[in-house]
Order: structure tokens, then sequence, then C-alpha cells
């Protein structure tokens, strides 16, 4: 990834037709802005590139349902484990990680004029029902952050 620029890794995984490879990685989940000192770790079948744009196209999906709602590294792992065929795992003993940031991931196909929606083989079908119970739990546990429109 280091010497290609996003929009040539974007199209490189927009021509892929499995966007699985034979070696398992392990991830590291953080957020610039999670000031909770927690890891969470995820064994995926993805390299680097295409777990950042799986990252980021699940944000970008619950966007949809709510620009302001800023999903969890809990979250972003349970919709990875169902519809992705990663596995949180607990902190690995040896060998090598990646290190993910999801508001850079998110960041970095966001800014980058790509649109993550034209690689077919990133949809999945059935996450909205994982982004309504994350958001109508988030306006249960914290009623006044809910939009006055949608407040009824």
């Amino acid at each position: 990834m280091a010497n290609q620029t996003i929009k040539e890794i974007f199209e490189s995984i927009k021509k892929k037709k499995n966007l699985q490879s034979k070696t398992t990685r392990i991830f590291k989940l953080n957020h610039a802005a999670d000031e909770n000192e927690t890891d969470y770790w995820v064994s995926a079948p993805y390299t680097l590139d295409v777990f950042e744009a799986i990252c980021a196209h699940i944000q970008f999906e619950c966007e949809k349902m709510e620009v302001s709602y800023d999903m969890s590294q809990d979250e972003i792992i349970e919709i990875l484990e169902n519809f992705y065929g990663c596995k949180k795992i607990e902190r690995p003993k040896i060998g090598s990680y990646f290190n993910v940031d999801l508001y850079y991931s998110r960041e970095m196909f966001c800014g980058s004029n790509t649109n993550l929606e034209e690689i077919k083989t990133i949809q999945r079908i059935g996450m909205d029902d994982y982004f309504k119970k994350y958001v109508e739990e988030f306006y249960r546990l914290y009623p006044k952050w809910r939009p006055k429109e949608t407040n009824k």
C-alpha cells in the first residue's frame, strides 16, 4: 500500500472477483478518537487493503442510516463476524499483526474520490438490521442525543 495511491488501491480491490485471500491475518482495531485502552483483535482472511476497505464500507453503510452515529469496535467486529467471515480473538501471544485505525480507514476511502458501493463483492445484505439496533440502543441510553425530527 505504501507506494500506491488510494485510488489505485480502490481500483485493485474493485477488480477482485473474490476479496478473501488464502492467508488469514491478525488485525488490531482502534479508533483515533477512542480514549478506551481496550484492545480489539480480529482474525480475517483479507489483505490489509481489503480489510480497511471493508471496515470503511461498514462505517459508510451505518452512516447512511444515521450520519452522526460513530460505530464502536465491538459493533464493527460483530458485522465482520456475521458478514465477512472474520473472528474476534484474544490478543495473540506471538506473531505479527496489522494495526487498523477505523477513523483513518474511513477517512482514507472517504476523502479519495472513491465510491465503495462500486465494489460489488464488498456489499452484504442484512447489515441494516444491525445498524438500526446499534443506533436505537444508543438513543435509548442517550435520548437527548436523538435528533429532534425523529424524537416523537
